[in-house]
């Protein structure tokens, strides 16, 4: 009878522990993307106003600009993956050119396309998407975006 005992608490224990590292996994998940960028932090970086955060769902999060920067007012945005996704999007296609950037999270890449970039950082179990919006010049919007990313990554 011990010995039945000593397994059905070692099948608990491990049950228990098990939910909290699959909780921990989705928590990081679960992190407001509108906390993890201020309005000033974007303006800084962006060199304009930015309201604040609006919710896009519940893993993303837009911030526009109050005034244009030329012709147009940037929106920036920020969107959570999940970390199993990054070999997924390392995946070469078609148009998109993607480069390796170096000392962001544990990974990070930009993709283009066209005229367009994009920021991915993973850190942890999470991806970070961060992208801006109405910004000519792939090498200003591939800044501001690392910029961003180094932001974004002093809060988690």
């Amino acid at each position: 009878m011990p010995s039945c005992f000593r397994i059905a608490m070692a099948a608990a224990i491990a049950i228990t522990l098990s939910g909290y590292v699959a909780r921990d996994a989705r928590a990081e998940m679960r992190v407001d993307p509108c906390s993890l960028l201020t309005p000033a932090q974007i303006a800084t970086a962006a060199g304009a106003h930015f309201a604040a955060g609006t919710p896009i769902g519940t893993t993303g999060c837009s911030w526009s600009a109050t005034e244009a920067v030329g012709s147009k007012k940037p929106i920036v945005t920020v969107s959570l993956w999940p970390g199993s996704d990054w070999t997924k999007l390392q995946t070469p296609l078609p148009g998109v050119t993607k480069s390796s950037v170096s000392g962001l999270g544990d990974g990070a890449m930009s993709a283009t396309i066209g005229g367009f970039t994009s920021l991915y950082v993973l850190k942890g179990t999470t991806i970070y998407l961060v992208k801006i919006y109405g910004v000519p010049g792939q090498d200003k919007q591939v800044s501001i975006e690392k910029e961003l990313g180094t932001d974004l990554l002093a809060k988690v």
